[in-house]
């Protein structure tokens, strides 16, 4: 085996958490968000047609950075 075969069957082995695309993001979701992360899969407005959704990963200190910033007209 290869080397590039040898890695590329690890990162499969260890990133790919589903044979489903949609189960292997909310898996990974769910072990993101235990791990203190904030997340958000959600369809996209206006392209549910299509499959479209959409995914968003905020870090703790990046969730109390928004918290402060009072102009930022994102809701927490």
């Amino acid at each position: 085996m290869d080397v590039y075969t040898t890695v590329h069957c690890k990162y499969e082995k260890e990133t790919i958490l589903s044979p489903d695309v949609g189960d292997s993001i909310k898996l990974w979701l769910k072990k993101v968000f235990h791990a203190g992360w904030y997340t958000l899969y959600e369809q996209t407005p206006g392209e549910q047609a299509q499959g479209s959704y959409t995914l968003a990963l905020v870090y703790p200190w990046q969730r109390q950075v928004n918290r402060a910033a009072s102009y930022l007209a994102i809701p927490f």
